[in-house]
Protein backbone atom coordinates (compact mmCIF):
# COMPACT_ATOMS: atom_id res chain seq x y z
CA UNK A 1 0.00 0.00 0.00
CA UNK A 2 1.70 3.48 -1.04
CA UNK A 3 1.75 6.27 1.48
CA UNK A 4 -0.34 8.14 -0.68
CA UNK A 5 -3.21 5.81 0.33
CA UNK A 6 -2.90 5.31 3.35
CA UNK A 7 -2.34 8.51 4.14
CA UNK A 8 -5.81 9.12 2.07
CA UNK A 9 -7.48 6.07 4.07
CA UNK A 10 -6.44 7.36 7.83
CA UNK A 11 -7.63 10.86 6.99
CA UNK A 12 -11.07 9.63 6.23
CA UNK A 13 -11.06 7.71 9.44
CA UNK A 14 -10.02 10.45 11.24
CA UNK A 15 -12.51 12.52 9.80
CA UNK A 16 -15.58 10.11 11.09
CA UNK A 17 -14.25 9.54 14.14
CA UNK A 18 -14.08 13.31 15.03
CA UNK A 19 -17.01 14.18 13.52
CA UNK A 20 -18.55 14.95 16.77
CA UNK A 21 -20.72 17.35 18.50
CA UNK A 22 -17.03 18.91 19.53
CA UNK A 23 -15.53 19.73 16.43
CA UNK A 24 -12.69 20.67 18.73
CA UNK A 25 -11.33 17.03 18.46
CA UNK A 26 -10.67 16.96 14.78
CA UNK A 27 -7.83 19.98 15.75
CA UNK A 28 -6.10 17.38 18.46
CA UNK A 29 -2.70 16.88 18.69
CA UNK A 30 -3.33 13.13 17.95
CA UNK A 31 0.33 12.79 18.08
CA UNK A 32 1.22 11.72 21.63
CA UNK A 33 0.79 8.72 22.37
CA UNK A 34 2.70 6.70 25.27
CA UNK A 35 2.53 4.27 27.93
CA UNK A 36 5.59 3.81 29.77
CA UNK A 37 8.63 1.65 28.87
CA UNK A 38 9.08 -1.10 31.50
CA UNK A 39 12.40 -1.53 33.00
CA UNK A 40 14.23 -4.76 33.64
CA UNK A 41 14.20 -3.80 37.10
CA UNK A 42 11.06 -2.93 39.35
CA UNK A 43 11.72 0.72 39.83
CA UNK A 44 9.44 2.90 42.54
CA UNK A 45 7.46 5.85 41.89
CA UNK A 46 7.91 9.03 43.56
CA UNK A 47 4.79 10.99 42.90
CA UNK A 48 4.61 14.76 42.82
CA UNK A 49 0.72 14.53 43.06
CA UNK A 50 -1.57 11.99 43.92
CA UNK A 51 -3.57 10.16 41.65
CA UNK A 52 -6.60 11.79 40.52
CA UNK A 53 -9.99 10.14 39.56
CA UNK A 54 -12.06 12.41 38.48
CA UNK A 55 -15.55 12.08 36.67
CA UNK A 56 -15.46 14.84 34.50
CA UNK A 57 -11.90 16.52 34.91
CA UNK A 58 -11.01 19.69 33.56
CA UNK A 59 -12.32 21.08 30.35
CA UNK A 60 -11.21 21.89 26.71
CA UNK A 61 -7.80 21.05 25.67
CA UNK A 62 -7.73 25.20 25.49
CA UNK A 63 -8.84 25.95 29.31
CA UNK A 64 -8.02 23.14 31.35
CA UNK A 65 -4.49 24.55 31.97
CA UNK A 66 -3.65 21.26 33.66
CA UNK A 67 -0.99 20.36 36.27
CA UNK A 68 1.46 23.50 35.93
CA UNK A 69 0.06 26.74 36.38
CA UNK A 70 1.07 30.33 35.42
CA UNK A 71 4.76 30.85 36.72
CA UNK A 72 6.67 33.98 37.37
CA UNK A 73 9.16 35.21 35.14
CA UNK A 74 11.71 35.68 38.11
CA UNK A 75 13.68 31.97 38.01
CA UNK A 76 14.40 33.63 41.49
CA UNK A 77 13.71 36.21 43.36
CA UNK A 78 17.25 36.81 44.91
CA UNK A 79 20.01 35.25 42.50
CA UNK A 80 23.14 34.25 43.70
CA UNK A 81 26.04 35.17 41.79
CA UNK A 82 29.71 34.33 40.37
CA UNK A 83 32.34 36.08 41.25
CA UNK A 84 32.76 38.41 38.06
CA UNK A 85 36.30 37.91 38.61
CA UNK A 86 36.46 34.52 38.79
CA UNK A 87 34.85 34.46 35.57
CA UNK A 88 37.46 36.42 33.55
CA UNK A 89 40.53 33.84 35.29
CA UNK A 90 38.30 31.30 33.54
CA UNK A 91 38.52 32.81 30.49
CA UNK A 92 41.82 33.69 30.72
CA UNK A 93 42.68 30.16 31.76
CA UNK A 94 40.91 28.59 28.29
CA UNK A 95 42.10 30.60 25.54
CA UNK A 96 45.63 32.76 25.06
CA UNK A 97 45.41 36.07 24.28
CA UNK A 98 45.21 39.64 24.79
CA UNK A 99 42.24 40.72 27.43
CA UNK A 100 41.13 44.60 28.12
CA UNK A 101 38.00 46.40 28.75
CA UNK A 102 36.32 43.77 31.09
CA UNK A 103 33.13 45.08 31.91
CA UNK A 104 30.49 43.94 34.72
CA UNK A 105 27.07 43.87 33.41
CA UNK A 106 23.88 43.94 35.15
CA UNK A 107 22.11 40.58 35.91
CA UNK A 108 18.83 39.15 34.86
CA UNK A 109 16.94 37.07 36.92
CA UNK A 110 18.43 33.93 37.50
CA UNK A 111 21.69 34.52 35.98
CA UNK A 112 24.83 34.34 37.77
CA UNK A 113 27.30 35.90 36.03
CA UNK A 114 26.89 38.80 33.13
CA UNK A 115 30.08 40.43 31.55
CA UNK A 116 32.18 41.31 28.88
CA UNK A 117 35.55 41.64 27.30
CA UNK A 118 37.58 42.52 24.43
CA UNK A 119 39.81 39.86 22.85
CA UNK A 120 42.53 40.23 20.64
CA UNK A 121 44.25 36.61 19.46
CA UNK A 122 46.68 38.55 16.99
CA UNK A 123 44.21 38.75 14.06
CA UNK A 124 42.04 41.62 15.84
CA UNK A 125 40.17 42.52 18.65
CA UNK A 126 36.70 41.40 19.21
CA UNK A 127 34.14 42.08 21.79
CA UNK A 128 32.90 38.88 23.90
CA UNK A 129 30.00 38.99 25.91
CA UNK A 130 29.55 35.97 28.51
CA UNK A 131 26.38 35.08 30.80
CA UNK A 132 25.60 31.43 32.53
CA UNK A 133 22.88 30.85 34.99
CA UNK A 134 19.52 29.25 35.02
CA UNK A 135 17.60 28.44 31.88
CA UNK A 136 14.30 29.73 32.21
CA UNK A 137 11.91 27.56 29.34
CA UNK A 138 9.87 30.91 28.62
CA UNK A 139 13.02 32.68 27.72
CA UNK A 140 14.86 29.54 25.52
CA UNK A 141 15.24 30.84 22.14
CA UNK A 142 14.85 28.85 19.07
CA UNK A 143 15.52 28.70 15.30
CA UNK A 144 13.30 31.35 13.99
CA UNK A 145 12.52 29.48 10.46
CA UNK A 146 14.22 27.31 7.73
CA UNK A 147 17.64 29.42 7.28
CA UNK A 148 19.90 27.06 9.02
CA UNK A 149 23.08 28.53 7.36
CA UNK A 150 22.96 31.29 10.01
CA UNK A 151 20.70 29.29 12.86
CA UNK A 152 21.16 25.54 14.32
CA UNK A 153 19.84 23.85 17.36
CA UNK A 154 21.05 20.41 18.41
CA UNK A 155 20.88 17.89 21.00
CA UNK A 156 24.84 16.97 21.89
CA UNK A 157 25.86 14.67 24.67
CA UNK A 158 26.24 15.71 27.98
CA UNK A 159 26.19 19.53 26.56
CA UNK A 160 22.19 19.00 26.78
CA UNK A 161 20.36 21.36 24.32
CA UNK A 162 22.62 23.96 22.51
CA UNK A 163 21.61 26.68 19.72
CA UNK A 164 23.99 29.02 17.44
CA UNK A 165 23.24 31.86 15.75
CA UNK A 166 25.36 33.92 13.29
CA UNK A 167 24.23 37.12 12.09
CA UNK A 168 25.87 36.64 8.73
CA UNK A 169 26.61 32.84 6.56
CA UNK A 170 30.00 32.34 6.23
CA UNK A 171 32.36 32.17 5.04
CA UNK A 172 33.50 35.54 5.57
CA UNK A 173 35.00 37.91 3.20
CA UNK A 174 34.19 41.12 4.06
CA UNK A 175 35.03 43.43 7.26
CA UNK A 176 31.37 44.31 7.53
CA UNK A 177 30.19 44.19 11.15
CA UNK A 178 28.94 40.74 12.38
CA UNK A 179 28.42 38.17 15.23
CA UNK A 180 28.25 34.43 16.39
CA UNK A 181 26.07 33.49 19.20
CA UNK A 182 26.12 30.36 20.81
CA UNK A 183 24.04 28.61 24.12
CA UNK A 184 24.26 25.21 25.70
CA UNK A 185 21.35 24.51 28.36
CA UNK A 186 22.66 21.39 30.25
CA UNK A 187 20.20 18.57 31.17
CA UNK A 188 20.77 19.58 34.68
CA UNK A 189 18.56 23.08 33.69
CA UNK A 190 21.84 25.44 33.69
CA UNK A 191 23.02 27.45 30.83
CA UNK A 192 26.07 29.12 29.75
CA UNK A 193 26.74 31.76 26.98
CA UNK A 194 28.75 33.67 25.00
CA UNK A 195 28.15 36.12 22.26
CA UNK A 196 31.26 37.72 20.07
CA UNK A 197 31.80 39.66 17.30
CA UNK A 198 34.57 41.13 14.87
CA UNK A 199 34.84 44.34 16.23
CA UNK A 200 35.34 45.90 19.74
CA UNK A 201 32.10 48.20 19.13
CA UNK A 202 29.06 46.50 17.91
CA UNK A 203 27.55 49.64 16.94
CA UNK A 204 30.43 50.24 13.91
CA UNK A 205 29.54 49.15 10.35
CA UNK A 206 32.71 47.30 10.24
CA UNK A 207 35.15 45.33 12.12
CA UNK A 208 38.82 44.85 12.46
CA UNK A 209 39.34 41.55 11.12
CA UNK A 210 36.38 39.36 8.48
CA UNK A 211 35.47 36.77 11.53
CA UNK A 212 34.29 37.15 14.94
CA UNK A 213 36.25 36.04 17.68
CA UNK A 214 36.39 33.07 18.90
CA UNK A 215 34.35 31.84 16.34
CA UNK A 216 33.44 28.14 16.95
CA UNK A 217 33.15 29.24 21.08
CA UNK A 218 34.08 25.50 21.88
CA UNK A 219 35.64 27.07 25.15
CA UNK A 220 31.52 27.14 26.21
CA UNK A 221 31.99 23.54 26.66
CA UNK A 222 34.74 23.28 29.42
CA UNK A 223 34.35 22.00 32.85
CA UNK A 224 35.57 24.73 34.36
CA UNK A 225 31.81 26.48 33.62
CA UNK A 226 30.51 23.19 34.63
CA UNK A 227 32.40 22.83 37.66
CA UNK A 228 31.13 26.90 38.76
CA UNK A 229 27.58 25.56 38.38
CA UNK A 230 27.66 22.64 40.43
CA UNK A 231 28.60 24.97 43.49
CA UNK A 232 24.89 26.07 42.81
CA UNK A 233 21.93 24.76 43.98
CA UNK A 234 19.93 22.31 40.79
CA UNK A 235 17.24 24.14 39.76
CA UNK A 236 13.73 22.94 40.34
CA UNK A 237 12.48 20.19 37.44
CA UNK A 238 9.30 21.54 38.08
CA UNK A 239 10.50 25.17 38.05
CA UNK A 240 8.49 26.18 41.08
CA UNK A 241 5.04 25.65 39.89
CA UNK A 242 2.58 24.44 42.39
CA UNK A 243 1.54 20.21 41.88
CA UNK A 244 -2.21 20.78 41.33
CA UNK A 245 -4.60 23.53 40.67
CA UNK A 246 -7.60 22.75 42.24
CA UNK A 247 -9.45 24.48 39.61
CA UNK A 248 -9.06 22.40 37.14
CA UNK A 249 -9.95 18.87 39.54
CA UNK A 250 -13.73 20.65 39.84
CA UNK A 251 -14.48 23.17 37.35
CA UNK A 252 -16.53 25.84 38.19
CA UNK A 253 -20.34 25.03 37.46
CA UNK A 254 -21.76 28.67 38.28
CA UNK A 255 -23.06 28.37 33.78
CA UNK A 256 -25.13 25.47 33.14
CA UNK A 257 -25.81 24.41 29.40
CA UNK A 258 -28.68 26.24 29.43
CA UNK A 259 -27.59 29.58 30.50
CA UNK A 260 -25.28 28.97 27.87
CA UNK A 261 -28.04 28.10 25.07
CA UNK A 262 -30.21 31.37 26.45
CA UNK A 263 -27.04 33.43 25.58
CA UNK A 264 -26.88 32.08 22.49
CA UNK A 265 -30.21 32.81 21.51
CA UNK A 266 -30.28 36.22 22.57
CA UNK A 267 -27.50 37.58 20.80
CA UNK A 268 -29.17 36.26 17.48
CA UNK A 269 -31.49 37.94 15.15
CA UNK A 270 -34.73 38.16 16.33
CA UNK A 271 -37.10 36.55 14.71
CA UNK A 272 -35.56 33.07 13.94
CA UNK A 273 -36.44 29.68 14.60
CA UNK A 274 -34.23 27.10 16.72
CA UNK A 275 -33.72 23.35 16.26
CA UNK A 276 -31.09 20.83 16.94
CA UNK A 277 -29.97 22.63 20.74
CA UNK A 278 -26.91 21.22 22.24
CA UNK A 279 -24.89 23.00 25.02
CA UNK A 280 -22.45 21.93 27.80
CA UNK A 281 -21.96 24.29 31.18
CA UNK A 282 -18.69 25.75 32.62
CA UNK A 283 -18.41 22.79 34.57
CA UNK A 284 -18.40 19.64 31.66
CA UNK A 285 -15.24 18.38 31.20
CA UNK A 286 -14.83 19.44 27.64
CA UNK A 287 -15.92 22.95 28.54
CA UNK A 288 -18.29 25.59 28.05
CA UNK A 289 -20.20 25.71 24.62
CA UNK A 290 -23.22 25.95 22.95
CA UNK A 291 -24.88 25.34 19.28
CA UNK A 292 -28.09 25.12 17.46
CA UNK A 293 -29.45 25.22 13.99
CA UNK A 294 -30.88 28.66 13.19
CA UNK A 295 -33.91 29.56 10.42
CA UNK A 296 -34.56 32.63 9.64
CA UNK A 297 -36.69 32.39 6.68
CA UNK A 298 -34.33 32.00 4.41
CA UNK A 299 -33.11 27.85 5.15
CA UNK A 300 -31.62 25.85 8.36
CA UNK A 301 -27.95 27.06 9.55
CA UNK A 302 -25.87 25.42 12.19
CA UNK A 303 -24.36 27.72 14.66
CA UNK A 304 -21.54 26.92 17.01
CA UNK A 305 -20.06 28.62 20.23
CA UNK A 306 -17.20 27.21 22.29
CA UNK A 307 -15.44 29.56 24.92
CA UNK A 308 -11.57 28.18 26.27
CA UNK A 309 -9.26 30.35 27.86
CA UNK A 310 -5.64 30.00 26.31
CA UNK A 311 -2.03 31.58 26.34
CA UNK A 312 -2.63 34.89 24.81
CA UNK A 313 0.97 34.66 23.81
CA UNK A 314 1.44 31.19 22.97
CA UNK A 315 2.17 30.31 19.80
CA UNK A 316 -0.93 27.73 18.85
CA UNK A 317 -2.84 30.82 19.77
CA UNK A 318 -0.97 32.96 17.11
CA UNK A 319 -1.23 30.59 14.90
CA UNK A 320 -5.12 29.87 15.18
CA UNK A 321 -5.90 33.69 14.89
CA UNK A 322 -3.71 34.20 11.55
CA UNK A 323 -4.48 34.54 8.57
CA UNK A 324 -2.49 32.05 6.75
CA UNK A 325 -2.48 31.32 3.22
CA UNK A 326 -0.13 27.87 3.42
CA UNK A 327 -0.35 25.27 5.27
CA UNK A 328 -3.67 24.79 5.67
CA UNK A 329 -6.12 21.63 4.10
CA UNK A 330 -8.61 24.42 3.34
CA UNK A 331 -7.54 27.82 2.36
CA UNK A 332 -9.38 30.79 3.58
CA UNK A 333 -11.72 32.61 0.78
CA UNK A 334 -11.15 35.57 2.83
CA UNK A 335 -9.69 36.58 5.94
CA UNK A 336 -9.25 39.26 8.17
CA UNK A 337 -7.20 39.68 11.18
CA UNK A 338 -7.65 42.82 13.44
CA UNK A 339 -5.95 44.07 16.39
CA UNK A 340 -8.30 46.08 18.99
CA UNK A 341 -7.13 49.51 21.09
CA UNK A 342 -7.18 46.78 24.31
CA UNK A 343 -4.84 44.16 22.55
CA UNK A 344 -7.64 42.16 22.19
CA UNK A 345 -7.04 39.88 18.43
CA UNK A 346 -10.07 38.84 16.39
CA UNK A 347 -10.15 37.12 12.85
CA UNK A 348 -13.14 37.06 10.62
CA UNK A 349 -12.71 33.77 8.05
CA UNK A 350 -15.38 32.42 5.34
CA UNK A 351 -14.38 29.13 3.66
CA UNK A 352 -15.73 27.42 0.86
CA UNK A 353 -15.51 23.69 0.40
CA UNK A 354 -16.77 20.54 -1.36
CA UNK A 355 -18.84 18.18 -0.09
CA UNK A 356 -20.32 14.86 -1.48
CA UNK A 357 -20.78 17.46 -4.11
CA UNK A 358 -22.60 19.96 -2.52
CA UNK A 359 -21.25 23.30 -2.06
CA UNK A 360 -20.62 24.09 1.84
CA UNK A 361 -19.82 27.60 3.26
CA UNK A 362 -18.07 27.94 6.73
CA UNK A 363 -17.91 31.22 8.29
CA UNK A 364 -15.88 31.89 11.62
CA UNK A 365 -14.63 34.57 13.97
CA UNK A 366 -11.98 33.55 16.47
CA UNK A 367 -11.51 36.44 19.38
CA UNK A 368 -8.42 36.34 21.83
CA UNK A 369 -8.29 39.04 24.59
CA UNK A 370 -5.35 39.92 26.23
CA UNK A 371 -5.58 37.89 29.60
CA UNK A 372 -6.56 34.54 27.01
CA UNK A 373 -10.49 34.66 26.86
CA UNK A 374 -11.04 32.85 23.35
CA UNK A 375 -14.24 32.86 22.00
CA UNK A 376 -14.34 30.75 18.75
CA UNK A 377 -17.92 31.12 16.50
CA UNK A 378 -19.15 29.38 13.14
CA UNK A 379 -21.87 28.63 11.52
CA UNK A 380 -23.02 26.81 7.80
CA UNK A 381 -24.71 27.28 4.92
CA UNK A 382 -26.80 23.56 6.20
CA UNK A 383 -27.40 22.45 9.17
CA UNK A 384 -24.25 20.95 9.90
CA UNK A 385 -20.74 20.79 9.35
CA UNK A 386 -21.27 17.91 7.53
CA UNK A 387 -24.21 15.67 6.06
CA UNK A 388 -27.02 17.05 4.90
CA UNK A 389 -27.35 19.14 1.78
CA UNK A 390 -26.87 22.91 1.73
CA UNK A 391 -30.00 24.69 2.86
CA UNK A 392 -28.96 28.25 1.31
CA UNK A 393 -26.79 30.19 -0.27
CA UNK A 394 -24.76 31.43 2.70
CA UNK A 395 -24.56 31.47 6.25
CA UNK A 396 -27.25 33.72 8.12
CA UNK A 397 -24.46 36.18 9.91
CA UNK A 398 -23.09 38.71 8.15
CA UNK A 399 -19.04 39.40 9.06
CA UNK A 400 -19.61 42.15 11.31
CA UNK A 401 -22.48 39.62 12.90
CA UNK A 402 -20.04 37.23 13.61
CA UNK A 403 -17.57 39.61 15.04
CA UNK A 404 -20.01 41.02 17.08
CA UNK A 405 -21.11 37.52 18.45
CA UNK A 406 -17.70 36.85 19.31
CA UNK A 407 -16.94 40.09 20.99
CA UNK A 408 -20.50 40.05 22.75
CA UNK A 409 -18.95 40.87 27.29
CA UNK A 410 -22.09 38.76 27.77
CA UNK A 411 -19.79 35.54 27.34
CA UNK A 412 -17.18 36.76 30.42
CA UNK A 413 -19.61 35.25 33.03
CA UNK A 414 -18.84 31.77 31.93
CA UNK A 415 -15.35 32.80 30.65
CA UNK A 416 -14.60 34.41 34.53
CA UNK A 417 -15.23 30.75 35.91
CA UNK A 418 -12.26 29.18 33.21
CA UNK A 419 -9.12 29.32 34.97
CA UNK A 420 -6.17 30.03 32.81
CA UNK A 421 -4.31 28.27 30.52
CA UNK A 422 -0.64 27.46 31.60
CA UNK A 423 1.91 28.97 29.54
CA UNK A 424 2.18 27.09 26.25
CA UNK A 425 6.40 27.11 26.89
CA UNK A 426 6.01 24.98 29.52
CA UNK A 427 4.36 21.62 27.92
CA UNK A 428 3.54 22.51 24.14
CA UNK A 429 0.56 23.81 22.04
CA UNK A 430 -2.90 24.25 24.42
CA UNK A 431 -5.12 24.66 20.80
CA UNK A 432 -3.42 23.06 17.83
CA UNK A 433 -5.27 23.94 14.64
CA UNK A 434 -6.98 21.25 12.50
CA UNK A 435 -3.86 21.10 10.28
CA UNK A 436 -1.36 20.16 12.99
CA UNK A 437 -3.95 17.15 13.84
CA UNK A 438 -3.97 15.39 10.50
CA UNK A 439 -0.29 16.14 10.52
CA UNK A 440 0.38 14.50 13.87
CA UNK A 441 -1.85 11.92 13.35
CA UNK A 442 -0.58 10.23 10.29
CA UNK A 443 2.43 10.31 12.06
CA UNK A 444 1.56 8.85 14.88
CA UNK A 445 -0.29 6.25 12.61
CA UNK A 446 2.71 5.17 10.29
CA UNK A 447 4.82 4.88 13.53
CA UNK A 448 2.19 2.34 14.52
CA UNK A 449 2.73 0.72 11.09
CA UNK A 450 6.26 0.51 10.59
CA UNK A 451 6.61 -0.91 13.87
CA UNK A 452 3.91 -3.56 13.12
CA UNK A 453 6.24 -4.39 9.79
CA UNK A 454 9.41 -4.53 11.97
CA UNK A 455 10.61 -1.28 10.23
CA UNK A 456 11.52 0.52 13.63
CA UNK A 457 10.54 2.70 16.34
CA UNK A 458 9.43 -0.39 18.46
CA UNK A 459 12.62 -0.06 20.96
CA UNK A 460 11.06 0.83 24.23
CA UNK A 461 7.62 0.02 22.85
CA UNK A 462 6.91 -3.07 24.43
CA UNK A 463 3.91 -4.67 26.93
CA UNK A 464 0.96 -2.71 26.32
CA UNK A 465 2.57 -0.21 24.07
CA UNK A 466 0.28 0.34 20.94
CA UNK A 467 2.82 2.93 19.49
CA UNK A 468 5.39 5.71 20.38
CA UNK A 469 6.97 8.63 18.84
CA UNK A 470 9.44 11.52 19.78
CA UNK A 471 8.42 15.04 20.23
CA UNK A 472 9.75 18.32 19.87
CA UNK A 473 7.67 20.64 18.59
CA UNK A 474 8.55 23.52 21.01
CA UNK A 475 12.04 23.44 20.69
CA UNK A 476 12.89 23.14 23.95
CA UNK A 477 13.92 19.59 23.95
CA UNK A 478 12.76 16.06 22.98
CA UNK A 479 10.77 13.76 24.56
CA UNK A 480 8.96 10.33 23.98
CA UNK A 481 5.23 10.20 23.57
CA UNK A 482 3.50 6.73 24.31
CA UNK A 483 0.27 5.03 24.53
CA UNK A 484 -1.45 1.79 25.63
CA UNK A 485 -5.07 1.25 24.05
CA UNK A 486 -6.54 -2.01 26.42
CA UNK A 487 -9.37 -3.06 24.38
CA UNK A 488 -9.97 -5.23 27.27
CA UNK A 489 -11.14 -2.96 29.95
CA UNK A 490 -14.25 -0.63 28.94
CA UNK A 491 -15.92 2.03 30.67
CA UNK A 492 -19.03 0.53 31.17
CA UNK A 493 -20.25 3.98 32.89
CA UNK A 494 -22.28 7.00 31.56
CA UNK A 495 -19.51 9.54 32.71
CA UNK A 496 -15.84 9.88 31.42
CA UNK A 497 -13.21 7.97 33.42
CA UNK A 498 -10.42 9.68 33.61
CA UNK A 499 -7.24 9.29 35.67
CA UNK A 500 -4.46 12.08 35.89
CA UNK A 501 -0.77 11.39 37.53
CA UNK A 502 2.05 13.51 37.32
CA UNK A 503 5.23 11.68 38.63
CA UNK A 504 8.95 11.59 38.74
CA UNK A 505 10.65 8.25 37.93
CA UNK A 506 12.82 7.80 40.98
CA UNK A 507 14.84 4.82 40.28
CA UNK A 508 14.61 5.89 36.12
CA UNK A 509 17.12 8.36 34.24
CA UNK A 510 18.53 11.62 36.13
CA UNK A 511 15.53 14.02 36.29
CA UNK A 512 13.29 11.98 34.50
CA UNK A 513 9.90 12.61 34.98
CA UNK A 514 6.58 11.84 33.19
CA UNK A 515 2.88 12.73 32.73
CA UNK A 516 0.20 9.85 32.98
CA UNK A 517 -3.38 10.16 31.81
CA UNK A 518 -5.67 7.51 31.42
CA UNK A 519 -9.10 7.88 30.00
CA UNK A 520 -12.20 6.20 28.80
CA UNK A 521 -15.15 7.83 26.79
CA UNK A 522 -18.69 6.39 28.03
CA UNK A 523 -18.62 2.79 26.12
CA UNK A 524 -15.18 3.34 25.15
CA UNK A 525 -11.63 1.20 25.39
CA UNK A 526 -9.11 2.76 27.86
CA UNK A 527 -6.55 4.91 26.68
CA UNK A 528 -3.33 5.87 28.59
CA UNK A 529 -1.02 8.24 27.53
CA UNK A 530 2.31 8.91 28.73
CA UNK A 531 4.86 11.83 28.44
CA UNK A 532 8.38 11.89 29.43
CA UNK A 533 10.72 14.65 29.91
CA UNK A 534 13.48 12.81 28.35
CA UNK A 535 13.99 9.70 25.39
CA UNK A 536 12.36 7.02 27.61
CA UNK A 537 12.65 6.44 31.46
CA UNK A 538 16.10 5.32 31.68
CA UNK A 539 17.51 8.24 29.88
CA UNK A 540 18.35 11.37 31.52
CA UNK A 541 16.22 14.43 31.60
CA UNK A 542 16.41 16.47 27.77
CA UNK A 543 14.02 19.42 29.01
CA UNK A 544 12.65 20.58 31.78
CA UNK A 545 8.52 18.95 31.68
CA UNK A 546 7.25 16.66 29.05
CA UNK A 547 6.73 18.03 25.34
CA UNK A 548 2.76 17.56 26.08
CA UNK A 549 1.37 18.94 28.90
CA UNK A 550 -1.76 17.14 30.79
CA UNK A 551 -4.94 19.31 29.55
CA UNK A 552 -3.51 18.20 25.69
CA UNK A 553 -2.80 14.60 26.48
CA UNK A 554 -6.48 14.45 28.22
CA UNK A 555 -7.73 15.63 24.97
CA UNK A 556 -6.00 12.99 23.11
CA UNK A 557 -7.18 10.14 24.96
CA UNK A 558 -10.48 11.26 25.00
CA UNK A 559 -10.38 11.88 21.25
CA UNK A 560 -12.91 9.51 19.89
CA UNK A 561 -10.82 7.77 17.29
CA UNK A 562 -9.90 5.73 19.71
CA UNK A 563 -13.32 3.77 19.60
CA UNK A 564 -12.64 3.47 15.40
CA UNK A 565 -11.79 0.11 14.57
CA UNK A 566 -10.49 1.52 11.04
CA UNK A 567 -8.08 3.48 12.36
CA UNK A 568 -6.76 0.37 13.81
CA UNK A 569 -7.42 -1.24 10.90
CA UNK A 570 -5.59 0.76 8.89
CA UNK A 571 -2.78 1.60 11.59
CA UNK A 572 -2.26 -2.49 12.03
CA UNK A 573 -2.36 -3.72 8.08
CA UNK A 574 0.61 -6.08 6.69
CA UNK A 575 3.06 -4.13 4.04
CA UNK A 576 2.67 -6.31 1.37
CA UNK A 577 5.96 -5.19 0.47
CA UNK A 578 7.73 -7.84 3.19
CA UNK A 579 8.71 -10.95 2.50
Amino acid sequence: MSIESFEDELGEALRRAGNTFDSDQQALLMAGVERGRRSVRRRRVLAVTASVLVLGLMGSGAYAGGLLGHRDSDVAKETPSVDSARVFEIWRKLIPGTFSQQRVLPRKPGEYAHVSFVYDDGKGPGLVEFRMGVADPKQIETCPGPNMGTCRAWTEGESGRSLRVESHKGPYTTLATKSVRKQIITPDGFFVEATVWNTPDPKRATGTRKGPVMYDLTRLNANEWRKELKKFPKPDPLLGEPPMNPAFVTPSTKVSADQLLGTLKGLLPQGGAFSAEKARGTGDHLGPAASLVYDDGQGKAGIDVKLYRVDPDGYSTRQYTACRTTGTSIPYNTCKREKLADGSVVRVHEVEYRVNRDQKKEWGAVYVSPRGDMVEVTEWNAPTVEGPTPTRDKPPLSREQLKALALSPQWRTALNELPPAPDEALGGSMRPTADEFQRYAREFASARQAMRNGRGGAEGCDGTCWSQMTVDQDGLGPGIIQVSVDETKVNKGKDIMIDVRQERVEDGGKDTMRWIVTAAQPGGRQVTLTAYNSLGPDADATRATPPLNVPMLKKIALDGQWNDKALYEIADRADPQRG
